[in-house]
């Protein structure tokens, strides 16, 4: 997985200047330069880790829940998904949480399809 260095080093500026690029800083970096910054992230497919997410961002008290290919009206006929769905809700919603349900229909061995669908959007996933 690409660092922000790796970015950096990839479009030749600062770390810095990456991060207020990712920050939204306008005012701190040219046009040229953050259009360079924003192609070495999707050439690099750069993601913020969830360290960084969690110690620079406010919590969005939102958790995702991930489910596969599924039938056609799952909570209703999937007996089983219904009830995890009853506890996950249940439980999210007596801490306060809101509860996003992601359908993956492509698994990645290293988890980032799943990880590009709740990455900045929810806490965490089940």
């Amino acid at each position: 997985m690409p660092t922000i260095r790796d970015v950096a080093n990839h479009c030749g500026v600062s770390t810095a200047t990456v991060s207020h690029v990712l920050n939204g800083r306008v005012d701190r970096v040219g046009s040229d330069t953050r259009d360079r910054v924003l192609a070495a992230v999707r050439a690099l497919q750069y993601r913020l880790p969830a360290v960084e997410l969690s110690s620079t961002q406010t919590r969005r008290r939102n958790i995702a829940i991930v489910c596969g290919e599924m039938s056609p009206q799952p909570v209703s006929k999937d007996h089983y998904f219904s009830r995890v769905l009853d506890g996950v809700l249940e439980a999210t919603a007596s801490r306060g949480y809101s509860l996003t349900i992601v359908f993956e229909r492509m698994w990645v061995a290293d988890g980032s399809s799943v990880r590009q669908s709740y990455d900045g959007h929810c806490d965490g996933a089940i």
